[in-house]
C-alpha cells in the first residue's frame, strides 16, 4: 500500500495559469511565458492567448522560475526566481512585464502587428538546385532563455560603465551601424538568395552580402562594420562565417576586438520559421565563445520600408546633464 503511495505521488501533477499584464495594466497577448523547474532545469512553456491568459499544465511538483519575454522593443524581459510553488492543483501567477526600450510609444514597434498574424504552416521551400530556400522577410527575435556571455575583467568595466549611463553612446545614436550581428534584435529582415550569393537586408541598417562562391576569406581583410562573410552548406544547414569586423560597433552592450569571429547556423524546419544558432568567438572579450539561439518567424505580407537615421542631431543635447 505504501509502494502505491509513493508512486502515485511521484505521477501527480500540477498546473500554473495567470494572465500578462504591460505596465497599464492592459493584457499581453501572444507573449511566451516560460516556467524552470529549478533542481531539474527542465522547461515548460505556454503562450498567451489574446485575453494575455496562459495556461500550463503537466507540471512536477517543485519550484518553478518565471521567465517572460523580451518582446520586441516594447517589453523588456521579467525573470523571477522561485516565483511558484507547484503541488497539485492549480497554482496562479501574474505577471506584470516593464517597457521596453520605446517605453510604450504606440505604433513604435512593429513586433506585436506582425507576430498577430501565426506563421505559416507548410514544408520548407527548396530552390531549383534541391537546396533549402530563405529568401523571404523574417521578423528577428530574442532569445528568451539567453545567457550572458562570460567576459575579461576589463570587458566587465566597460558594459559596467555602459550600463551606468543607460547606453546613451550606443552608435545606433550617432546613425551608425547598430545590428552588425543581429541576434537580439526583433527587426525586419529580408534575405535574398542565389545560387552563389545571398544578401541579407535589415530595416534602416546595413546590407550584407554572403559569399557561396567558395572564396576564402581575405587574407588580409579591411576590417569593416559587418566584416567579410562567406557560407557554405553543411546538409540541410547554412553555415556562415564572418570575420574582418572593426571594433567600432558594439554587440548587444559588449565592446569587442577586430579578432571578432562569427558563425551562424540557418536551419529552416518549415514554411514558417527559420532556426537561427550565432557563436562568438573573441578571445580578448569572451572567456569562451558565446552561442545564442533564435528562432524568426516568416513575416507574411510584410516587406521593408526606407528607413532614414536622424538621432545624430540630439545626440549632443542628450549628453549634456
Amino acid at each position: 500500500m505504501l509502494f502505491c503511495v509513493v508512486i502515485g505521488a511521484q505521477g501527480a501533477s500540477g498546473i500554473v495559469a495567470g494572465i500578462v499584464r504591460d505596465p497599464n495594466t492592459n493584457p499581453v497577448a501572444n507573449i511566451l511565458v516560460q516556467l524552470r523547474q529549478g533542481p531539474t532545469g527542465t522547461v515548460f512553456k505556454s503562450t498567451t492567448g489574446r485575453d494575455g491568459t496562459y495556461r500550463i499544465t503537466g507540471l512536477p511538483p517543485g519550484t518553478y522560475d518565471v521567465a517572460v519575454g523580451p518582446f520586441g522593443y516594447t517589453f523588456d524581459r521579467y525573470e523571477q526566481k522561485g516565483a511558484v510553488t507547484v503541488t497539485t492543483g492549480t497554482a496562479s501567477l501574474d505577471v506584470h512585464l516593464p517597457w521596453g526600450g520605446n517605453l510604450g510609444t504606440p505604433g513604435d514597434d512593429i513586433t506585436p502587428i506582425v507576430r498577430q498574424k501565426s506563421a505559416p504552416a507548410g514544408r520548407a521551400p527548396r530552390t531549383r538546385d534541391g537546396k533549402p530556400d530563405f529568401s523571404g522577410v523574417w521578423l528577428g527575435s530574442r532569445d528568451p532563455d539567453r545567457s550572458e556571455p562570460a567576459v575579461t575583467p576589463a570587458v566587465k568595466t566597460v558594459v559596467d560603465a555602459r550600463l551606468a549611463n543607460s547606453v546613451k553612446d550606443h552608435p545606433s545614436g550617432q546613425c551608425l551601424p547598430a545590428d552588425v550581428v543581429p541576434l537580439d534584435s526583433p527587426n525586419l529582415r529580408k534575405i535574398i538568395q542565389t545560387p552563389t550569393l545571398i544578401v541579407r537586408l535589415t530595416e534602416g541598417d546595413l546590407p550584407q552580402q554572403i559569399y557561396l562562391d567558395g572564396r576564402p576569406h581575405p587574407k588580409d581583410p579591411d576590417p569593416t562594420w559587418l566584416g567579410h562573410s562567406i557560407a557554405r552548406w553543411v546538409g540541410a544547414d547554412l553555415l556562415v562565417d564572418t570575420a574582418g569586423f572593426n571594433d567600432r560597433s558594439w554587440i548587444d552592450v559588449y565592446p569587442h576586438t577586430e579578432k571578432l569571429h562569427v558563425t551562424e547556423r540557418w536551419h529552416r524546419p518549415d514554411l514558417g520559421h527559420l532556426e537561427m544558432t550565432f557563436t562568438l568567438d573573441d578571445p580578448d572579450t569572451f572567456l569562451e565563445p558565446w552561442v545564442v539561439h533564435n528562432v524568426w518567424n516568416l513575416a507574411v505580407d510584410d516587406d521593408l520600408i526606407e528607413s532614414v537615421c536622424e538621432n545624430n542631431l540630439d545626440a549632443e543635447k542628450l549628453r549634456k546633464p
